[in-house]
């Protein structure tokens, strides 16, 4: 496993790729995270085994919820009410039919928040969303989403 750190805004603390690569590239080769893969950068504690776990499965069932794979109901109780209206208001549009999660990041700006960045992939096309989760009443939930869904570039939504 090798650990290749990218350079980030300095508003943002460092992303660390981690991926099993033979060898390194220089960061203009890196090739775009896939499922495995993952960019994890968290600043003040790194994320522990379960925790990644549990924001790779969460983020995943969020994504499926949002391109109409999994009933709302299902990811509902991890969801603040304005993100789980604009999930269900998407899922509904059908805007993400046919999309999966290609790629994931994930960065921990303060203590007991995490920021997911997750790319979507179909043969046509590629889209994103983003979500922040904060820790409370030990569990995390999902407080904001945006999502850049549409083929056509139209407004993208937002909690």
């Amino acid at each position: 496993m090798t650990l290749i750190t990218l350079p980030a805004p300095p508003t943002r603390p460092e992303l660390h790729l981690v991926a099993d690569l033979l060898r390194p590239l220089p960061a203009h080769q890196l090739p775009l995270p896939d499922v495995q893969e993952t960019v994890v950068s968290c600043i003040p504690t790194d994320l522990d085994h379960d925790t990644e776990r549990s924001v790779r499965v969460l983020t995943r069932a969020v994504v499926e919820a949002l391109v109409g794979r999994r009933p709302l109901t299902q990811v509902a109780p991890a969801l603040t009410p304005r993100v789980s209206r604009l999930v269900g208001h998407v899922a509904r549009s059908g805007v993400g039919r046919g999309l999966g999660l290609a790629g994931l990041r994930v960065q921990c700006p303060a203590e007991h928040v995490i920021e997911v960045m997750a790319r979507l992939a179909s043969a046509e096309r590629s889209a994103a969303i983003a979500l922040r989760l904060e820790h409370r009443r030990h569990r995390w939930f999902v407080v904001s989403l945006e999502a850049a869904l549409a083929p056509e570039g139209r407004v993208p939504a937002r909690s």
